[in-house]
């Protein structure tokens, strides 16, 4: 079973970079950059076999500090993330069991959940915020448990405002209750992850509930 295994191998990684190419036709553009509360930024990269460019990948923000990087993203993306004591921070403060790295951009908490290792936390959080293009933004939030109305609607206000550089701001909150508010997106149905009941915003969810072609070509 091994030896069929090795010998299949090389034919799966065609048959998946080959899948991605064939996604990728009418993308025409992909230097875009997303900024996500959490991994769902992520998907769309993989989903089209795109290099990061961002560092917003394996990791979360809760949303107030989330919305301080949608109010001013040069700032912080390219403040220096200094380590700080993971048992301090606001989730740990709230009962959560933090057992990874965090990190603190001035006053926003950086809480690298998927790097165990601090020193590469940090690496891969420099080498991808260089890859940044902030003319070119997309701001995806998902909602979570720490998601309150009063952030939504902040939200949709910031959205379609201006950056420093005159570049607008384009983004859409996912939900899992329709407020009918601009720029963002009811999804119905949307799973409870069972190990601590959050909502769980899965790949296939994020990459089919918004034609991700179309909004990057239009940035």
């Amino acid at each position: 079973m091994n030896e069929i295994k090795k010998l299949l191998k090389p034919l799966y990684h065609w048959f998946v970079r080959l899948s991605k190419w064939k996604r990728r036709i009418g993308l025409k553009c992909t230097d875009f950059t997303i900024i996500s509360n959490n991994c769902t930024g992520g998907y769309v990269y993989q989903y089209f076999g795109i290099p990061y460019k961002t560092p917003t990948e394996g990791l979360y923000f809760t949303t107030e500090d989330y919305l301080k990087l949608l109010e001013r993203p040069e700032y912080y993306f390219k403040h220096e993330v200094k380590l700080v004591d993971s048992q301090r921070s606001t989730l740990a403060k709230m009962g959560r069991d933090i057992c990874y790295p965090v990190g603190l951009i001035d006053d926003v908490e950086v809480y690298f959940m998927h790097y165990p290792d601090p020193e590469e936390a940090l690496s891969k959080w420099y080498r991808r915020a260089s890859r940044m293009n902030f003319k070119k933004l997309f701001f995806l939030l998902t909602e979570t448990e720490l998601t309150t109305e009063d952030h939504i609607k902040r939200f949709s206000n910031l959205i379609g405002g201006k950056l420093l550089n005159d570049s607008v701001i384009m983004g859409v909150c996912m939900m899992r209750k329709d407020r009918n508010l601009d720029h963002t997106l009811y999804v119905p149905d949307v799973p409870k992850d069972e190990t601590n009941g959050n909502a769980a915003w899965r790949p296939e969810i994020i990459i089919n509930s918004v034609n991700w072609k179309k909004i990057f070509n239009e940035l």
